[in-house]
């Protein structure tokens, strides 16, 4: 029968659309469609190798005693391998939500005039460590080291109390580094003791004609004062950051409701094949295995 041009057109177009067609492999993209991968491992997120040695380790534990169930062993190793997904992708969920959390805080933080908690945090934590080693240079043992960063952030408080520059003290200036001798010597790279810390209060307390011991007890007394003012400030920050985090700590019924759907229709198919795999091996062993099984998962 002789067909026309407008006929023959039509049918190429929806033979295109059928398996085996022309236009199949645009129509069904194999990391859209996993029937088509040999392996269920997604390009450039999971390692083949690491699958090919999880699968070897499964079928071990299985001990298969022939092909059927070699086969149905490598359906259990791949089930259990998508599986896996499920609680790194949940831990993903909560941490973008524990990342809007802090965008949420951020706003509060704009709106209100708060401190920023992450810096509030900071501040404290290195205030406090300053009261600490203020009150204990003098009892401190004269080989003790004090790291430069901290020695430093110490006497730049101790600076801006007396209103004294720390660099009319203290050489901060990296142009008398002239080798690596001098670099170990030079207070921007070295660590310091004690005395040297007491030493360059002393060269402060001087310029300001105070005396070195009272002008410590007065620089402790206005930064535990200024900390103890802050505090309630940051109690009610972290309460507030603490809240938002807690708000995101599981995923919203968006994200939840398909991965709960994903992993339950995963978990019956695992279980099915298990169930499969245990009943061909009884019936190796010649045991009595009932045609029809009641599969009672999810039961109370």
């Amino acid at each position: 029968m002789k067909r026309s041009k407008k006929e023959g057109a039509s049918n190429e177009r929806i033979a295109g659309h059928t398996v085996g067609g022309r236009n199949n492999g645009r129509a069904l993209n194999p990391l859209r469609h996993g029937i088509f991968l040999r392996e269920p491992v997604i390009p450039g997120v999971e390692s083949k190798r690491e699958f090919r040695r999880f699968r070897s380790k499964i079928t071990k534990a299985l001990a298969p005693r022939n092909e059927l169930q070699r086969e149905i062993a490598k359906r259990i190793a791949r089930v259990a391998w998508r599986l896996r997904r499920v609680e790194p992708y949940e831990a993903a969920v909560i941490a973008r939500g524990q990342q809007r959390a802090e965008e949420e805080m951020t706003k509060v933080v704009e709106e209100t005039g708060f401190t920023d908690p992450d810096r509030l945090e900071l501040v404290l934590k290195t205030g406090w460590s300053q009261v600490e080693l203020l009150m204990g240079l003098p009892t401190l043992a004269p080989e003790t080291t004090v790291k430069r960063s901290k020695a430093l952030e110490v006497l730049g408080f101790v600076a801006d109390f007396a209103g004294v520059k720390l660099e009319d003290v203290v050489d901060l200036s990296a142009k008398t580094v002239e080798d690596v001798a001098s670099a170990l010597r030079h207070p921007l790279f070295r660590d310091w003791t004690p005395t040297e810390i007491l030493e360059a209060i002393a060269a402060i307390a001087r310029r300001t004609d105070k005396v070195p011991e009272g002008l410590r007890q007065a620089a402790i007394l206005h930064l535990m004062t200024t900390l103890a003012f802050s505090e309630p400030e940051a109690k009610a920050v972290f309460a507030a950051r603490d809240h938002q985090r807690r708000l995101h700590l599981l995923p919203d019924s968006n994200d939840l409701d398909p991965v709960l759907r994903y992993e339950a229709h995963l978990w019956k198919q695992f279980v099915g094949a298990l169930h499969e795999y245990e009943a061909l091996q009884a019936r190796d062993r010649g045991e009595r295995v009932p045609r029809a099984r009641l599969d009672v998962e999810g039961l109370a």
